[in-house]
């Protein structure tokens, strides 16, 4: 049951970060892009020319940009660079730059990390 609900409030905040991205400009390519079993993104999306792995955090504090990195962890930002690698080849826009964000959820309130 409880991941049933860890499951729902993950879609919840997805949801809100997809409105939020689209709200600003940015164009929602793919959600929970599976790179094997080894990572996942959970919004990919394009900001200008710069296609952008988004990993969605609801957290019940908000991070200052200094930790940022450690509360997401150098091994989860790195698998997500692999995946985000892999879906550019596979869309053939390995040329464009990329980069990897977070975007933190607390109720109706939004943090964007850009560039981890």
């Amino acid at each position: 049951m409880r991941n049933t609900d860890t499951r729902k409030k993950g879609i919840d905040f997805e949801n809100k970060v997809s409105c939020y991205l689209e709200s600003v400009g940015y164009v929602v390519l793919e959600r929970n892009y599976r790179y094997y079993r080894f990572s996942e993104i959970d919004i990919i999306a394009l900001d200008g020319c710069v296609v952008v792995a988004i990993e969605v955090k609801g957290i019940s504090h908000f991070w200052n940009d200094e930790c940022i990195s450690e509360k997401v962890g150098c091994d989860k930002i790195s698998k997500i660079r692999y995946a985000l690698i892999s879906y550019c080849r596979e869309q053939k826009l390995e040329d464009r730059q990329m980069r990897v964000d977070v975007i933190a959820v607390k109720g109706k309130k939004i943090t964007h990390y850009k560039n981890i």
